[in-house]
């Protein structure tokens, strides 16, 4: 079995919330440095991309937490490709604290030719490069949400800021989360259990997006992001639990 990646970071006070405990992007943030990391380690990062015209898209995330991760916590971030196919590579995510296993992640990223302005098939310079490893953090296959029959619960319009864009200059997938986790009500009372989300399409700079989320049950909701001209840019399924009442001392 290859040796997996790993990397090593602190949870500090700026990645928490007000229960002290890991907020889900920053946990998405560190399994995506972990990814990055790795590809510069085996020589296949920003640069070499960037040279060649070449970039990854990540077109779906599967997340699951196990168990809250907490402030002053030492967290490692394990990853490694599961698979690297024709035009798409699956990649494998653990999160550990003291305590083991805290999340786990799978991801499928698509491959694109920047020149050619497309998805296209993985250079073989680019998949040889990367040891694989066919473990699934989170077996199963990834499965585009659906939206639910029924009301619409939240919606809000918001414009795409100079700082909501990524280097592959449109907006930073984390920031459609970020949208989407901001419509839901009595949110601070609710701690995330699991999401899946399917990128769809791009939204450069300048756009106006709808986000609007649906309830599908108690705890349980249905995300979309629409751009301005009517795509449809992301979808998402997030699953809550209710937090238990401990003040911030215990």
């Amino acid at each position: 079995m290859p040796e997996r990646f790993r990397i090593h970071i602190p949870v500090t006070y700026r990645d928490v919330d007000r229960h002290l405990e890991l907020c889900p992007l920053a946990l998405l943030g560190a399994m995506q440095e972990a990814a990055i990391l790795q590809s510069e380690s085996l020589g296949r990062g920003m640069r070499y991309l960037e040279e060649r015209g070449w970039g990854w898209l990540i077109v779906h995330t599967r997340l699951r937490i196990l168990r809250p991760i907490r402030w002053g916590a030492s967290l490692e971030v394990a990853t490694w490709p599961s698979a690297l196919r024709r035009l798409l590579s699956r990649r494998e995510f653990v999160a550990c604290d003291r305590d083991g296993d805290a999340a786990r992640a799978s991801t499928l990223w698509a491959f694109v030719d920047r020149s050619a302005g497309r998805v296209q098939r993985i250079p073989e310079e680019l998949a040889a490069a990367y040891p694989v490893d066919r473990d699934q953090a989170l077996p199963g296959a990834f499965r585009r949400p659906v939206r639910p029959a029924g009301e619409l619960l939240a919606e809000r319009c918001t414009g795409v800021r100079p700082r909501d864009i990524d280097s592959n200059g449109h907006v930073n997938n984390l920031r459609y989360l970020d949208w989407m986790i901001d419509t839901l009500p009595e949110i601070d009372s609710l701690q995330l259990g699991s999401l899946q989300v399917r990128y769809l399409a791009e939204t450069p700079p300048g756009c106006r997006v709808h986000v609007r989320t649906w309830a599908c049950g108690p705890e349980h909701f249905h995300h979309e992001i629409q751009v301005e001209d009517g795509v449809i840019a992301a979808v998402a399924r997030t699953r809550w639990q209710r937090r238990d009442q401990r003040s911030l001392r215990d």
